[in-house]
């Protein structure tokens, strides 16, 4: 069930008054501590406005008249009342300290509760570091706010209110004037309060960036690092850092004038009513103890009044946190439980996905989808990349949800079930083995909590960990490093197979399972998805079509919608999306080790270039192209670079890109059996795009010098080829790819 956040929101952008808002609701949650807190709060306000009061009596009833008994009551008094104020002081701020820290721990794990609810897509539009910031810098404004409110606003607050019901009470003419003289100190701070809240926002929003930057920086050292981008990154990251400089002097800038402008309009109010008082005073309508005690009362509102005008600053910083917090919340559909959600049954007998429709932001991923699939079948989902497959994978395990049509266990909508009933049967495989920075053991044990070390072992035998954990000395117990950077892609993918089994599941996933292996472990990794697919419901996502042949269904996907379904040798009969996609990636051999990868001339005709060559010209022609392993990451050709070889992909995915402005926008994906840089065989006109691999890739390669001396040898087909290489271009050069 998609649905919007069940409780009510925290906060807006509007900066202090939201946080201010917030602040009862999280409270709330708390009503002893809450209220023995603002108990203390009460008593430390009653001596602190109380006192001025004291000195008028210390005055007019003692020192003037010198009655010593009078002042030796009086000071006995104010020495109680000074040492009950401040264990009350103690006291409140331990309860304070302790309620603080459990409202932050609240905030964060709900929303950290939340980010485990939120659909695949939303990972994909929202970089890591934007998400990241809201545990770090808005959660950090947050808690900073709470750990100085007490001292900065509730006490000064409750001092101005009960301050100013005792300036009544000492003198009615002066309490009056300095009503009239608020506004003097008021008026900065709300002219100059939502152009700091506006700078804050876009400070928070430039900080985000720059962390961005750093990782992403981080992330693609090696790239960096071999084309020589150190100071290309280094200059970009400074115009990232000098935005950031200018707004955070417009920030703190504003922020200061908002405290300057106050403590103007209060020295002012405090000159206006001394002199007053003085007057009267000196004409006798005001006692000297009713004019200190007002001075000293009215210096100490006037004081309070300035804590507040220097604490919103904070406060502002701490509205934009929540703020955005709060946006990154509201700006997510929920995937939850139904309210009247019961558990799936697990022995259901039959999938059905039912005229399944998926249009995130208005484009349509998936289009009138219909598939059955019977328990114990093997399913593989096929098509080019963008196709939609990956996204129904993603809805079978309600990453996602549709937005019309349904998938139905047995005839009931997997919506009306809970997620764990239907997470408990399930099991997946990614393309990216994500490994947890802890054992190897802790990491397949994350299939099934409640695993014993046997059970854990016997899942890594029937993956094949076995000979990996022999040849590391702690075993299972072996740490993994962050990600599992401290194992091969294989062995990783091993791990991930050993998790997905130790939960011995009644549906088991596969997306893209072996895509980001080489040939020899991809072969291995597949020999045991064979063995271990058998008696499970097997649902597979797979680029590389000779690893599914033998599936009971292959389902293929085209621009969102199901275009055939059947066995592998039906599906080549129709000669249809799927006999296509086929032919594209036959006429390839790659030997074991995949460092050697041929092409038969009957395949190089699909090539539109070279289509118009006999079959004795492609023959001489496929001898001389030259095997090149890239690995994940890599840029393969550089947009604006001159163009001098022909690439085929044998083996992986790539993504194309194109510069528009400061940004690369994604316009392609290529997967084996595409091409790309075929103008480059005749002249060197520049790349119109970059390609980078997304996994680690196998391509075959022409140069334009072995090109052209086959043309030499073959001068009659120059012009032949030119003229298609004209059609070509005007082809490419709409999408980019040439």
């Amino acid at each position: 069930m998609e649905t919007a956040d069940p409780e009510p929101s925290a906060a807006t952008p509007a900066g202090a008054f939201a946080f201010v808002r917030a602040l009862a609701g999280w409270f709330a949650k708390f009503p002893r501590p809450v209220t023995l807190v603002v108990i203390g709060l009460l008593l430390e306000t009653a001596f602190v406005s109380g006192l001025p009061l004291l000195f008028q009596r210390l005055i007019d009833d003692a020192i003037v008249p010198r009655r010593s008994d009078v002042l030796v009551v009086l000071l006995l008094t104010l020495l109680v009342a000074a040492l009950v104020a401040s264990a009350v002081s103690v006291g409140r701020d331990y309860l304070y300290a302790r309620l603080i820290t459990r409202v932050s721990n609240d905030l964060r794990v709900r929303l950290f509760a939340r980010l485990q609810r939120l659909p695949a897509d939303f990972f994909k539009r929202n970089a890591l570091a934007g998400v990241s910031s809201r545990f770090s810098g808005d959660m950090g404004s947050v808690e900073q706010a709470l750990a100085s409110l007490i001292a900065w606003l509730a006490l000064p607050a409750l001092d101005i209110l009960l301050g100013m019901v005792l300036l009544f009470i000492i003198d009615w003419r002066l309490a009056l004037l300095a009503q009239l003289l608020w506004p003097l100190s008021l008026a900065g701070p709300q002219w100059l309060g939502p152009r700091a809240t506006h700078a804050a926002i876009d400070l928070r929003d430039e900080q985000a960036r720059v962390l961005a930057s750093v990782e992403e920086a981080t992330s693609g050292q090696a790239v960096i690092r071999v084309f020589g981008l150190r100071d290309h990154m280094v200059d970009a990251f400074g115009r990232s850092a000098g935005a950031l400089v200018q707004r955070g002097v417009r920030v703190h800038f504003l922020s200061s004038m908002i405290e300057r402008s106050s403590g103007i309009g209060i020295r002012l109010m405090q000159v206006i009513v001394l002199g007053v008082g003085g007057w009267f005073a000196f004409h006798g309508s005001m006692s000297i103890g009713a004019l200190v005690a007002f001075q000293s009362l009215f210096t100490s509102v006037a004081f309070s009044l300035g804590w507040i005008t220097q604490y919103v600053p904070v406060l502002l910083q701490a509205g934009v946190g929540l703020g955005r917090i709060d946006m990154l919340l509201r700006d997510a559909v929920v995937i939850t439980d139904a309210p009247d959600a019961t558990p799936l049954p697990a022995d259901w007998r039959q999938l059905e996905v039912d005229h399944v429709r998926f249009v995130p932001d208005g484009r349509v991923v998936l289009d009138d989808v219909s598939l059955t699939i019977r328990r114990g079948e093997s399913i593989a989902l096929v098509g080019p990349s963008g196709s939609g497959k990956s996204t129904l994978l993603n809805m079978l395990m309600r990453f996602n949800e549709p937005t019309s049509g349904a998938i139905r266990l047995d005839g009931r909508d997997i919506r009306t079930g809970t997620h764990d009933s239907l997470a408990q049967q399930q099991a997946a495989v990614f393309q990216e083995s994500f490994l947890f920075n802890t054992s190897i053991r802790e990491n397949v044990r994350m299939g099934r909590i409640s695993a014993t070390d046997a059970e854990v072992e016997a899942a890594g035998a029937m993956a094949g960990l076995g000979p990996v954990v022999a040849n590391l000395s702690e075993g299972y117990d072996a740490a993994v490093g962050e990600r599992g950077c401290r194992l091969s892609g294989g062995q990783r993918q091993r791990v991930a197979i050993a998790r997905a089994l130790l939960r011995d599941p009644g549906m088991l996933l596969l997306d893209e399972a072996t895509s980001a292996l080489d040939v020899a472990m991809e072969a291995e990794i597949n020999e045991t998805l064979a063995t271990v697919r058998r008696g499970r419901t097997v649902i597979s996502v797979s680029h590389r079509l000779a690893s599914i042949t033998d599936y009971d269904t292959i389902a293929v996907f085209e621009d969102g919608r199901l275009v055939e379904q059947g066995r592998h040798e039906q599906l080549l009969a129709l000669e249809g999306t799927y006999a296509a996609l086929w032919q594209k990636q036959g006429g390839f051999t790659v030997n074991a080790a995949g460092d050697r990868a041929e092409v038969n001339a009957q395949r190089l005709r699909d090539v539109p270039l070279l289509s118009v060559l006999s079959l004795p010209v492609l023959e001489r022609l496929a001898g001389r192209f030259v095997t090149e392993r890239v690995p994940e990451g890599r840029v393969v050709v550089q947009q604006g670079d001159p163009g001098d070889r022909f690439y085929i992909v044998v083996r992986g995915v790539v993504n194309v890109s194109v510069a528009v402005g400061d940004r690369q926008e994604e316009v392609a994906t290529l997967s084996a059996g595409d091409h790309f840089g075929e103008i480059a065989l005749l002249g060197d006109a520049p790349r119109t795009a970059t390609i980078r691999t997304t996994v680690p890739c196998i391509f075959i390669s022409l140069g334009r010098s072995e090109f052209a001396a086959l043309m030499e040898e073959s001068p009659e087909l120059r012009g032949v080829v030119a003229g298609q290489a004209e059609l070509r271009l005007n082809e490419l050069s709409a999408v980019g790819a040439g």
